[in-house]
Order: C-alpha cells, then sequence, then structure tokens
C-alpha cells in the first residue's frame, strides 16, 4: 500500500523518513520503500512510501509523524486512472471518448516533442492553462479527479470495515 507524507522541510532525507517510521511502527523499513521527495506548497516537500497494509493502516490511524522538527501529514495515497489517449482522467484509452492527442507531449502539447528534445513552457492538455503539465496536482481537472477518487475510497472504506488494502 502506498502512502503519502507531507510537510517535511528541504532538508529531510530518505533515512530521517525511514527511522521516523521505525520509531513509530517498532518494525524495520527499507529507505527503497521509500519514494523521490517531491514539491508542496509553502516549500514544504511530500514522499509517498510504499509498506505493507498493516503498517500503513497503523500510521493512518496516528495521521501525523515527526520527522525532524516538523509534524509532518500521513495520508493514503490515491492513484487518479490517467488515459494515455486524451489524458483526460477516470478511465483508459480502450474506453476513451475523448479527442487523440497521444502524440502531443503531456508537458508542452505540442506534437512530436519528447522529455529530450522540450523546452517549451508546461501548457495543461486539460484544464488548457499554462504553468502546469497534465497531470500535475496544480491542475483543477486533476484535483477534481483526486477529490472524486478520495470520496469513492472514503465510501468504500466506510462499506468494509477492514483497512485498505493493497493494489
Amino acid at each position: 500500500m502506498a502512502i503519502t507524507i507531507k510537510d517535511m522541510d528541504e532538508l529531510t532525507t530518505k533515512e530521517e523518513v525511514a527511522e521516523a517510521i521505525v520509531k513509530e511502527l517498532g518494525s524495520e523499513i527499507e529507505v527503497g520503500q521509500i519514494g523521490e521527495f517531491r514539491s508542496c506548497y509553502g516549500g514544504n516537500r511530500a514522499v509517498t512510501v510504499h509498506i505493507p497494509s498493516d503498517k500503513a493502516a497503523r500510521l493512518l490511524e496516528t495521521g501525523r509523524i515527526k520527522i525532524g522538527l516538523n509534524q509532518c501529514l500521513i495520508m493514503e495515497r490515491v492513484s487518479v486512472q490517467q488515459c494515455f489517449c486524451c489524458w483526460g482522467y477516470g478511465h483508459i484509452r480502450s474506453n476513451c471518448k475523448g479527442e487523440d492527442l497521444s502524440s502531443s507531449y503531456k508537458k508542452c502539447r505540442e506534437v512530436g516533442h519528447t522529455a529530450q528534445n522540450c523546452e517549451g513552457l508546461p501548457r495543461c492538455l486539460n484544464c488548457k492553462v499554462e504553468g502546469h503539465a497534465a497531470g500535475s496536482g496544480m491542475c483543477p481537472e486533476f484535483r477534481k479527479a483526486l477529490a472524486k477518487m478520495r470520496m469513492k475510497e472514503r465510501e468504500n472504506r466506510g462499506q468494509n470495515s477492514q483497512p485498505p488494502r493493497d493494489r
């Protein structure tokens, strides 16, 4: 299962995250289970950690974990399905009814661009706004899809009195 830990400062290391989790759970985790740090609002960072469901459920129950001087928020990592045909959310290519944008680079919307040759500004394929790429947390369309998935996850957890399971 994947969880997200938020509100870490820019100096936090993977080793510190692992140490904090070990201290909280009383059992070892590998640094390799910790993903790459990503920037969040306010200069803080977040990271995704892949751990067994029982350990994730225990961390999610606490809601926060002390890493360095920060009390960091712990959330379940919710995946948003994204189509690689139209770049929209909530469906996949095989049942896509949107415009085929698969030849457009998802960062800048230009046909034929790749990560190696793109120098354009990010321009979202979903909301058509400059400044972020499709799938970015800054996109209002992505945030709507994420909120929808979180609601669905909460409903599923309410119906099943069991902790969330691995995907």
